[in-house]
């Protein structure tokens, strides 16, 4: 998948410089999980299965947020994120 995240990083960028506040908008709803991952890797190790799953999520979600013509490799959402972080217990 580092190809597609490659290119989602591109498209965020070159939208960043025509919009900054859009950008900030989607950067503050990935924040509280990141926050979330961070808590978790913590407490579980960074390679603890459901921490590694949660990662990936949120990085498909970063894609679905930033160039969602990329499409995703499973459906994400925030709902699902929330679900996953409250199954991991942090």
């Amino acid at each position: 998948h580092y190809p597609r995240y490659l290119e989602a990083l591109h498209l965020r960028l070159e939208r960043l410089l025509r919009d900054p506040t859009r950008d900030q908008a989607r950067l503050l709803e990935v924040q509280p999980y990141a926050r979330a991952l961070q808590r978790a890797s913590e407490r579980l190790g960074r390679h603890h299965p459901k921490v590694e799953q949660l990662r990936w999520l949120i990085e498909e979600w970063r894609v679905s947020l930033y160039a969602q013509e990329l499409k995703t490799a499973e459906p994400v959402s925030a709902k699902r994120l929330a679900k996953m972080v409250e199954t991991i217990g942090v």
